[in-house]
């Protein structure tokens, strides 16, 4: 990963010039300082130190994740949303990269004025509440919910499923040149839910808590988690769900996974798009549901 102080295209002594202009830590950023950003201009970088919220006044930003040696777009921030809070909150470095997508406007603010805005907004509060309770909740006791239906068991010592009829006609098919040499033009009939979906793992790999239906040849750097997504019911209704992820898993448009701040989302009737490991992932499938 390169750090900020060895960008490609600056010399020596150039970087540190721009990356003063551009840092959101300087000036009276506890006062609600707000700075403009050009197309393409980086906010922050994985592994910078996490001290200040934003919030995005206009336009829009990309979140990335370095993969290999490239960034990997995993998701996107529109106007009106808040960025950084959980890092800020945490004591945590940055966990992915923020870029300008088009001319963009932040407010930044200590975390200090970011919970006094809190308190004095319910709306704020709630989605914060959320985010929080779905940090705490490890990736483990996701995976519990997902097999077992009982959050107070651990999965390592569970090692239980408890698969159903799907009930309902489900089909995964490709959707991308690597995904269909994987399954077949017509697809892959989900009879059986929960259905796991993750790659296969490797020797240094910790044996999993639970069989995966489906896993997948990844090389590193990998994409892919060992448990990356798992299609469930819930009371009667068709869920994905990420398992905190780097990468996330896209479905139709909306973004699962551990930076994303959410880890599941419902499947209407029809047809569904699922990319697991990144919006430029070649694992693309398409979900049919009847």
């Amino acid at each position: 990963m390169r750090s900020r102080k060895d960008p490609i295209g600056l010399g020596p002594g150039q970087e540190e010039a721009v990356w003063r202009r551009k840092t959101p830590r300087q000036g009276p950023a506890e006062k609600g300082a707000t700075r403009n950003y050009s197309t393409g201009e980086i906010l922050f970088r994985e592994g910078d130190a996490s001290d200040l919220v934003g919030r995005l006044l206009a336009g829009e930003i990309e979140v990335l994740k370095h993969h290999g040696s490239r960034d990997t777009l995993i998701g996107t921030i529109r106007e009106g949303e808040y960025f950084g809070e959980m890092g800020a909150l945490e004591g945590r470095t940055r966990s992915a990269t923020l870029k300008a997508a088009r001319p963009t406007s932040v407010e930044f603010m200590k975390s200090v004025e970011f919970l006094r805005r809190v308190s004095a907004n319910g709306d704020v509060a709630l989605d914060l509440l959320v985010r929080l309770s779905e940090r705490l909740r490890r990736a483990d006791t996701a995976l519990t919910e997902a097999v077992t239906g009982a959050s107070s068991v651990p999965v390592a010592q569970s090692g239980k499923r408890s698969d159903q009829p799907s009930q309902t006609g489900i089909r995964l098919l490709p959707d991308s040149d690597r995904t269909a040499e994987l399954l077949p033009s017509d697809g892959h009939p989900l009879k059986v839910l929960p259905f796991f979906f993750g790659r296969a793992p490797s020797e240094d790999d910790s044996p999993l808590p639970i069989d995966i239906d489906f896993t997948v040849a990844d090389t590193t750097p990998y994409r892919l988690a060992t448990v990356h997504f798992a299609i469930q019911k819930d009371d009667g209704r068709l869920f994905i769900r990420d398992f905190y992820t780097a990468f996330g898993t896209e479905v139709n448009g909306t973004l699962l996974g551990g930076d994303i701040g959410r880890d599941r989302v419902e499947i209407p009737a029809g047809e569904n798009r699922i990319v697991a490991g990144g919006r430029d992932s070649p694992f693309a499938f398409r979900l049919m549901v009847d």
